[in-house]
Order: structure tokens, then C-alpha cells, then sequence
């Protein structure tokens, strides 16, 4: 689990990339959901399939959260611990 504790008003730019995809993939939000003034979007870095988690936090506390990426082999997980005071 990736750990985070952020200021709520304070922006956040979060990547997490992903090596050895073929082919078409999709990330999303499997369990959990992201704190209100964030947003879940894709990307490349570097040739990489990337998951980007960017906005301004408003809403406070505890956020335990799920990103997947599926490819035409199998399933990628990263599981996220927010915490925004």
C-alpha cells in the first residue's frame, strides 16, 4: 500500500507508471473513492502507461482506494492510502 498525507487546498500531481503492458489498457478506480477535487486520468511517461491523481483536496480525512490497470493479459493493482487534513 502507498501511504500519503496531504493538505486539503494544497494541489496534488501523483503518478504511478506502469511497465510490461501490451497492447490497449484502461485504468480505473476499482474500490474506494477519491477525496472531492481530485481526478483519476491516463497517460504516458517515458513510453509508460501512467495513472495521473491531480487537483486540490477539499474534503478531509481518510481515503483507501484501489487503481487497476487491465491489459489484454491480465490485471495491474496499486492500492492507495490518502489521508488529506
Amino acid at each position: 500500500m502507498f501511504n500519503l498525507t496531504v493538505s486539503a487546498g494544497d494541489p496534488l500531481n501523483l503518478s504511478f507508471e506502469w511497465d510490461f503492458i501490451k497492447g490497449d489498457y484502461a485504468f480505473t478506480l476499482i474500490r474506494g473513492s477519491l477525496p472531492s477535487g481530485l481526478t483519476l486520468r491516463e497517460t504516458t511517461v517515458n513510453g509508460l502507461p501512467t495513472a495521473v491523481i491531480e487537483g486540490i483536496p477539499t474534503q478531509t480525512g481518510e481515503f483507501i482506494f484501489v487503481v487497476s490497470i487491465k491489459d489484454w493479459r491480465e490485471r495491474g493493482y496499486q492500492w492507495i492510502r490518502l489521508v488529506v487534513e
